[in-house]
């Protein structure tokens, strides 16, 4: 053993290199990101506060709701990896090598240049972590706003669906207690070519296509002995 190690001054970075693989959190937050921008067009939402909201999401995913993002991830590395192969055995990547080797000085082992290096390094990283704390803290209220927000819409999309079908049920229930039995009555069911199962759309398909005045007369009877309202109640 040498008794040196090497500290980096500054990290270079490959510009050729290939694209480095994303992990199930970063698809999990490309794709949140890109549906809530979908629904909330041009909403100028503070990143920080979505970014914690975000990480608040993945993690009240279960494993089964993980397993897609983990799926593309693994298949991102496995790309990564191949390119990689490919990269290292070019002349680009040597020379990238060569020139980061000359950044690097030679430390000696425990000296204080090499405790002050290592003593730096953990502060950075001790930093970058209360940092991502910080973040998260701060976007936690704005994902769940989100959240309940686009619970709120679903359960109205829900709601107009339902209202939707029972007024359709209303006219439909008024239709077969009304008109049909008048129909019925004036013996124009079978001349029509309908019965109790015919829709009103249907009927007025119907009602377009020629007939004769009688027919017309016939209908108008049938109508002027019942009042069929708009509102179906």
């Amino acid at each position: 053993m040498s008794g040196r190690t090497r500290a980096k001054s500054q990290k270079l970075k490959d510009s050729n290199a290939p694209k480095k693989p994303c992990n199930a959190y970063a698809i999990f937050y490309q794709h949140y990101t890109e549906q809530f921008f979908k629904k909330n067009p041009g909403n100028n939402i503070d990143r920080r506060f979505l970014t914690q909201q975000i990480s608040k999401a993945w993690r009240g995913l279960t494993e089964d709701e993980k397993q897609p993002f983990q799926e593309k991830a693994a298949k991102d590395k496995q790309r990564y990896l191949n390119e990689m192969e490919v990269y290292k055995n070019s002349e680009g990547y040597k020379k990238f090598v060569k020139k980061q080797e000359s950044k690097l000085p030679d430390i000696p082992i425990f000296s204080k240049e090499f405790l002050k290096h290592n003593k730096d390094r953990d502060t950075d990283l001790r930093q970058i972590r209360k940092e991502i704390q910080l973040l998260e803290a701060k976007a936690s209220p704005i994902v769940e706003n989100i959240n309940t927000t686009l619970k709120e819409l679903d359960a109205l999309h829900h709601s107009t669906q339902e209202h939707e079908i029972l007024e359709k049920e209303k006219l439909m229930g008024a239709w077969t207690r009304k008109l049909i039995p008048e129909l019925e009555r004036a013996g124009l069911l079978e001349e029509l070519d309908i019965n109790y199962n015919t829709s009103p759309e249907d009927f007025i398909e119907t009602l377009s296509s020629s007939y004769s005045n009688d027919m017309l007369n016939k209908l108008k009877g049938a109508f002027d002995k019942f009042y069929l309202p708009l509102s179906a109640d």
